[in-house]
């Protein structure tokens, strides 16, 4: 079964690398070393406006599934990025992931601030909204 919790300090390298990891599958014609060197600041910048919700087993917290990268204005969920071990994908933990946040998802859309090809199928089943000025411009008064 799956637990949901906020991220603890511990998690941080396993967010990190998964994230370089999955993201730099989407633009595999960079050096390795260019893509990190680019994207890293843009994952820093993020993260200092956002939350982490984890995916873990009920049993052993310490046991991520997934996680989601988050930030809210008002009562709009933003998703800046999600990510489920390869094992556990088509299993529902998007989904689960989400409507931890926005109950109503997905009858509700989301917004999303990141967006690939291979993430098009899901964009259209869960009719999230694509957003990428949301990466980049927010109030830190309102986003939590």
């Amino acid at each position: 079964m799956i637990k949901f919790r906020d991220s603890l300090p511990s998690d941080m390298p396993f967010v990190y690398n998964s994230w370089i990891n999955s993201a730099r599958n989407d633009h595999m014609n960079m050096r390795k070393s260019v893509f990190v060197e680019t994207f890293l600041p843009s994952i820093n910048n993020i993260l200092e406006y956002s939350k982490i919700l984890i995916a873990c087993d009920d049993v052993d917290p310490n046991f991520i599934i997934g996680y989601i990268v988050y930030s809210k204005i008002d009562d709009i969920v933003i998703l800046h990025w999600a990510y489920t071990k390869e094992v556990n994908r088509k299993m529902g933990v998007f989904k689960a992931l989400v409507r931890e946040l926005e109950p109503r998802f997905p009858d509700e859309p989301v917004v999303a601030t990141y967006k690939s090809d291979k993430r098009q199928k899901l964009f259209d089943k869960y009719k999230i909204v694509y957003k990428p000025e949301l990466r980049r411009v927010y109030d830190k008064t309102k986003v939590y």
